[in-house]
């Protein structure tokens, strides 16, 4: 029992945590500390076709970016044209996938973990998108990143990589 009230007050200061920042994009510093809080146990399941289930690490890409589109992400990621692995294969939206993932972790007891990252992630990021890197073809890695960016309001790009295997 004492376990348990300490984890509900825990969650609590990280409900008020995420609630300061209701009037404005957070900046990239307090985007990735607080993803790296509430995004720890949290997995990519049976997502986009992928045999297995992958977890999540945060991403701060610091920079003054404007937007988040195709040439600002191979900019800021160092993608090669010439590289298949490099290419932006599927792009989806990120709400919609964060969703997916709510869904998946609603009956775990990392559930309050997840709504507060979708939380962050939906109201706190300028021009949040998704998308996967990589050719699928047989000549390419099996193993595919995947991003969930978004602007701080000092212009970093910050989110979640993850990963899916299509075999």
């Amino acid at each position: 029992m004492n376990e348990k009230w300490r984890e509900a007050q825990r969650l609590m200061a990280l409900g008020n945590e995420v609630a300061r920042h209701t009037s404005d994009t957070l900046t990239a510093a307090e985007a990735v500390r607080l993803l790296s809080i509430l995004s720890g146990e949290l997995l990519l399941t049976g997502e986009f076709s992928s045999v297995s289930d992958a977890g999540f690490e945060v991403v701060h890409l610091a920079g003054e970016f404007s937007d988040t589109s195709d040439e600002t992400i191979r900019a800021a990621l160092q993608l090669e044209s010439s590289n298949p692995n490099h290419t932006i294969s599927r792009r989806f939206k990120a709400p919609a996938l964060m969703s997916r993932i709510s869904d998946y972790h609603f009956e775990a007891e990392y559930a309050q973990q997840e709504s507060a990252s979708v939380a962050l992630l939906l109201l706190r990021l300028r021009e949040l998108r998704g998308f996967i890197l990589g050719e699928d073809s047989f000549t390419t890695d099996p193993n595919h990143p995947v991003y969930i960016l978004g602007l701080s309001c000092d212009g970093g790009l910050v989110g979640l990589r993850s990963s899916v295997c299509w075999a």
